[in-house]
């Protein structure tokens, strides 16, 4: 059983290889055929990043460097999901798993996300969030909406998400959204593929350089452009 771990970097030698041995030490109690790469796209990191990920010596570990794309406006709300798309572009698992670089993953992770998608397409799974010294500072369970309410308020997370390769065959290519997690989560729920899953299954640092907390200043009028331009995208690649 192949999985791959998509995981985008970009600055965050801080916290970065905790994350990766969170998702290295994997344990599994359902599953123990599984074979693991972890596919890290940096997108241009100025700061240790790089030097703490050659540190780790584990041959599971792909790195791939991601070029962005040219935009004329808004580059920065891009990257993100451009960055998570060369990763996934890469990927050869039948099941596959989205990480962001500062969080922890529990350990049996993925052994249960495994087990949702032995059934559905897509699973999310609860978290915590963390501080930066590791301390819990608030919990996000998730909730079962409808495809209608999640297109006006989403409420999940990329790096909650894992899913299976025939979703991946209609995620790729990435439309031209700023938010990647939003088009699969929503893509899914078309497909009726979207299992909630209440098991808190990893931890999210929150931190002054969180990439997803950034503040750009959109104009309203683009964000619902995009978040239009999102869901017509969404209901071709449902059909």
């Amino acid at each position: 059983m192949k999985v791959s771990v998509c995981l985008a970097s970009y600055n965050g030698g801080d916290w970065i290889k905790r994350q990766i041995d969170s998702i290295l030490n994997q344990e599994f109690k359902y599953h123990s055929n599984v074979d693991l790469e972890l596919i890290i796209s940096d997108d241009g990191s100025t700061d240790n990043s790089l030097k703490e990920i050659s540190q780790i010596k584990d041959d599971r570990i792909i790195i791939i460097h991601h070029k962005g794309k040219q935009h004329k406006f808004y580059k920065s709300i891009f990257a993100a999901t451009e960055n998570f798309e060369n990763a996934l572009m890469y990927t050869t698992g039948e099941y596959i798993f989205l990480s962001d670089q500062d969080d922890i993953w529990y350990p049996n992770r993925i052994d249960m996300q495994l087990n949702t998608l032995e059934s559905f397409d897509c699973s999310a799974c609860s978290f915590v969030f963390i501080d930066e010294n590791d301390c819990i500072i608030g919990a996000h369970p998730n909730d079962n909406h409808s495809f209608i309410y999640m297109c006006r308020n989403f409420g999940l997370y990329g790096f909650s998400m894992a899913f299976r390769r025939p979703l991946l065959e209609r995620i790729l290519p990435i439309p031209t959204v700023p938010q990647h997690d939003m088009f699969i989560g929503l893509l899914a729920k078309k497909m009726g593929q979207l299992y909630i899953q209440q098991d808190v299954l990893c931890a999210h640092r929150i931190h002054r350089y969180n990439v997803s907390d950034t503040g750009f200043s959109v104009p309203i009028i683009v964000k619902f452009w995009y978040r239009l331009k999102m869901i017509l995208w969404v209901l071709w690649r449902a059909r």
